[in-house]
């Protein structure tokens, strides 16, 4: 589990969901529903969506989740880094290989959330010119919200496209 994804592997195949960070309540896992689900080509998960799901729910993660039914699209294989991301830099891939969302984690849940706040707060401070948001609603308490946002916002070398 990283910052913005939970991954499911089982021998060479794999999947990923999405992962909305929160600064007040559960992370929210977004789960494409059964529709959105089958809508993917024939492949091993398939017909397995409650079994996979079922597994990833009973993992004892160190973070307090939420697991929200969506019309997302099922993204098979493992989870891909967005260029220009947070994820992306070397403090960002320095705290992913932490793992302090994993079981057995060092740190409390807070404290991994805490540190993650702070480098996107620092990680938007630091921004330079166009930074496009796809998004098509921002969310309340949402890390995005509540930390990246503003904090994009009052940087002066920023320009912020919304798509």
């Amino acid at each position: 589990m990283g910052w913005r994804y939970v991954t499911y592997v089982e021998g060479d195949v794999s999947l990923s969901l999405s992962i909305e960070p929160m600064v007040r309540g559960d992370d929210r896992v977004y789960v494409p529903n059964e529709a959105s689900w089958l809508k993917e080509p024939p492949s091993w998960t398939r017909e397995r969506r409650l079994e996979v799901l079922s597994r990833l729910k009973s993992v004892k993660w160190n973070r307090k989740l939420t697991w929200q039914e969506c019309e997302c699209p099922l993204s098979l294989g493992p989870h891909e880094v967005i260029r220009g991301s947070l994820e992306s830099t070397p403090g960002g891939r320095a705290l992913e290989e932490r793992r302090l969302f994993e079981p057995g984690s060092k740190v409390k849940h807070e404290q991994a959330h805490d540190l993650w706040h702070e480098a996107a707060r620092m990680f938007a401070e630091q921004a330079r010119g166009n930074v496009t948001i796809f998004m098509s609603e921002v969310i309340p308490d949402s890390v995005f919200q509540a930390v990246e946002l503003p904090a994009l916002k009052m940087n002066p070398n920023v320009t912020l496209v919304f798509k």
